[in-house]
């Protein structure tokens, strides 16, 4: 089954408007934790896909209707040793499809005068403000297990007491007071944050903004991290190294029988 989709892929990415890398992002997710233990040494990430950065707090829209929304990175990863440290990681199977918008939005986050504390309280002001509530529920309760945001104790509480006894359908007063009552915890205020593009190796000869903030992680690296015996880790490396080596739309076409 993995082999016919990987094919499938294969065949597909060659064609308009096709976006590769939202199909095969959940390969890339499983194997984040892999891919930065072996390049930064850092063991045991977490991680969270479609991260929110908020306009207001981390790209500083502060006269913006849309304020209180949020742009979206493909990946967080958060690793919990000694020095915490939030990797930001875009992905792109075909370089002509990054976007410099988005990579100034994470260099926004990782500016001296934003920081994790912005990054993190950020997405707490999404939440308070989102039609989605239950979600962001869901995002907040990983981010409290992480130890990224933590709740205040004071009499005045009205929320639940903790996200244990939440329930995301049937809330009352709501979730919005117990979003209120989170600060970021202080062991993550103060953590470091990488930005990490995943990309083709040709990606610096299209003159993209500000690279060089970025660690760049080739499809061939990501290859030869995450390949061993097995056979569906074989197969995923096989086509990575295909789709570093031949861009979209540039395949030979098969005769015709």
């Amino acid at each position: 089954m993995l082999l016919n989709a990987l094919s499938k892929l294969e065949e597909w990415r060659h064609l308009p408007a096709y976006q590769l890398e939202r199909r095969v992002d959940v390969f890339f997710g499983l194997f984040l934790p892999e891919i930065i233990e072996q390049r930064f040494r850092e063991p045991g990430g977490v991680v969270i896909p479609e991260f929110p950065l908020h306009r207001g707090n981390v790209l500083r829209e502060s006269n913006s209707k849309r304020k209180n929304e949020s742009v979206k990175v493909d990946f967080a990863v958060f690793c919990r040793n000694r020095y915490k440290k939030i990797f930001l990681v875009e992905l792109k199977t075909d370089s002509r499809s990054i976007r410099p918008d988005q990579l100034k939005h994470m260099l926004c986050a990782a500016r001296d005068d934003v920081g994790p504390e912005q990054v993190l309280g950020g997405v707490v002001k999404a939440a308070i403000h989102s039609p989605v509530k239950p979600k962001y529920g869901h995002l907040l309760y990983e981010l409290h297990k992480l130890g990224c945001v933590a709740r205040r104790y004071c009499k005045d509480n009205k929320g639940a007491k903790n996200f244990d006894q939440i329930d995301m359908n049937k809330t009352s007063p709501g979730l919005e007071p117990t979003f209120r009552d989170l600060d970021v915890s202080v062991n993550w205020k103060n953590a470091a944050i990488e930005l990490v593009l995943i990309a083709p190796s040709d990606v610096r000869q299209k003159g993209h903004v500000e690279l060089s903030r970025f660690h760049h992680i080739t499809l061939a690296d990501v290859a030869n991290a995450i390949e061993d015996e097995c056979k569906s880790r074989l197969e995923l490396a096989h086509y990575l190294r295909r789709w570093e080596e031949t861009k979209a739309g540039r395949a030979q076409l098969a005769p015709r029988a």
